[in-house]
């Protein structure tokens, strides 16, 4: 039995984290940038690299703390 987590960028301007186990919510993390069109991890799986849906912002999000780090253009 998986313990993970699933994450999931909403049109609510956040990422959703959901236990896979019981899929509940566990936790939320609000983006600066609104939408996210696409979550890529990175190589050691500590952060995200979030593109907005405009294709004209990164944000870069801590996913053990839960918060933005840094926003590109």
């Amino acid at each position: 039995a998986g313990t993970g987590k699933i994450y999931i960028g909403t049109y609510g301007g956040d990422i959703r984290i959901y236990d896979e186990a019981t899929e509940k919510l566990e936790e939320r993390i609000v983006l600066r940038n609104g939408i996210a069109r696409s979550l890529l991890p990175s190589q050691d799986r500590t952060r995200f690299y979030v593109l907005d849906s405009t294709y004209e912002k990164i944000e870069v999000v801590d996913i053990a703390g839960r918060k933005t780090l840094n926003t590109y253009s």
